[in-house]
């Protein structure tokens, strides 16, 4: 029995509304405060925390939350406008350089002067496979490479003690990025390195790293070659 029959038996002829009837309704006639808008002053409603307000005072609540939610997305989307428009310069001014390099030692230090200086990461690091002169043992590239890089073109993420030591010695890495960088006769990897555990994840988009990877496959077979 519905609370309408109810009152009927109780000898209440006023017809009771639902919650839902009364959504309905409101949402029906959307101008309906409008032409009556002396309830507004009438109606309250009762919050565990501020106890009762008024129906006005709830709705300017709920736009001050909506404002600073639409600020705060606004001021998301400018920083990351930001962080994109450095990266594209960033990597911009980064490939005009490489293209100048002649010595593997130039390519290493255009990579640290754009990647470490203008983006503030840790280290950068890029060794052929098998290594030459560069200390590492050629056990622990294979082992990356076979690890970390034999289905894919990129790992993002952490790597284990033994492998950031190998990597970079004893700098306080968090993250990392490596990229395979297979030209005509021979493979190289690139390592770019972060204090930040979150900075490089699996889940990131690899769009411009992709484009280093191939603008450097590029260079790196011409400077070896040469």
């Amino acid at each position: 029995m519905n609370n309408n029959a109810e009152s009927a038996e109780n000898g209440n002829t006023t017809p009771v509304l639902t919650s839902q009837e009364v959504g309905d309704f409101l949402r029906a006639n959307p101008d309906f405060f409008v032409k009556h808008g002396d309830l507004l002053s009438e109606l309250h409603m009762i919050q565990e925390k501020q106890g009762i307000v008024s129906l006005t005072q709830l709705q300017l609540d709920q736009y001050r939350e909506k404002v600073k939610t639409q600020k705060k997305q606004l001021e998301s989307f400018i920083h990351n406008a930001k962080q994109n428009e450095t990266l594209y310069y960033t990597y911009a001014d980064l490939n005009l350089e490489i293209s100048t390099c002649r010595t593997m030692s130039d390519l290493q230090l255009a990579l640290e002067k754009h990647l470490c200086q203008q983006l503030g990461l840790v280290a950068t690091k890029l060794v052929i496979v098998p290594p030459q002169n560069d200390g590492l043992p050629q056990l622990s590239m294979q082992s990356l490479l076979h690890k970390k890089l034999a289905k894919k073109d990129f790992y993002l993420g952490r790597l284990s003690k033994h492998e950031k030591s190998a990597l970079f010695e004893n700098l306080d890495i968090g993250s990392v990025a490596l990229i395979k960088i297979e030209c005509e006769s021979l493979v190289a990897v690139l390592s770019i390195a972060s204090k930040d555990d979150l900075h490089f994840m699996p889940e990131m988009d690899t769009g411009l790293l992709d484009y280093l990877r191939r603008f450097l496959c590029r260079h790196v077979n011409r400077i070896y070659a040469g």
